[in-house]
């Protein structure tokens, strides 16, 4: 009979640790995108909205940072393409 070696159950990761420690480089992310410092505070909240919501994360805590400038260049992106359609329509 195989025996499978025994796996470690997945760390568990804290997003809002995880926020919070990579904040200062997610905030120059989104404000090499958008317009104003107000503008960048309302994408943040949408990622920190986007990130804590249940849904498909990384379970191994190298892949955050890099799965969370994924999450703040769609916020972003998402953020300029309402605004566009808000002007558009004004």
């Amino acid at each position: 009979m195989d025996s499978v070696p025994y796996q470690a159950p997945a760390a568990t990761i804290d997003w809002t640790s995880a926020l919070d420690t990579h904040r200062s480089w997610i905030r120059k992310v989104v404000n090499a995108r958008v317009v104003t410092s107000h503008d960048v505070d309302d994408v943040v909240q949408e990622i920190s909205a986007a990130v804590l919501k249940p849904g498909k994360r990384p379970a191994d805590p190298d892949k955050v940072a890099p799965w969370l400038y994924g999450v703040a260049v769609r916020q972003a992106s998402q953020f300029l393409r309402k605004r566009g359609q808000q002007e558009k329509c004004a």
